[in-house]
């Protein structure tokens, strides 16, 4: 089994208490979307923040939103990209029984990964 996490920046439709600051907007009120999907792309579990929160501190609240599972008969594989590349990170997942595929910092990407 394998979960997928990643955040967008979207511009908040009506703002709130939720939008922030959006550090690629000029600073208009922008809102971050933390979302866990499973390998074929169903939704999981969401939840949203600031615009200029960081990726990683999302990733237990967006666990959280996911029921305890017990019995799984395969271990469940969380993929992550750069962002999340941490000791914290990693000693959260194990904490919940979960096994981290973290993109390195300095190193280039698996497959799909392109220049800009």
């Amino acid at each position: 089994m394998e979960w997928l996490f990643d955040c967008c920046i979207t511009k908040p439709p009506c703002g709130g208490e939720k939008a922030g600051t959006n550090p690629v907007d000029r600073g208009k009120g922008g809102l971050k979307r933390s979302t866990m999907v499973d390998a074929c792309g169903i939704p999981l579990g969401a939840m949203a923040a600031p615009a200029n929160r960081h990726d990683s501190p999302l990733l237990g609240p967006t666990l959280d939103t996911q029921p305890t599972l017990g019995g799984l008969p395969e271990p469940v594989k969380v993929h992550l990209d750069r962002a999340y590349d941490s000791k914290v990170t990693r000693r959260l997942l194990e904490e919940r029984g979960l096994e981290g595929v973290i993109c390195q910092k300095g190193k280039l990407a698996a497959l799909g990964a392109t220049n800009r």
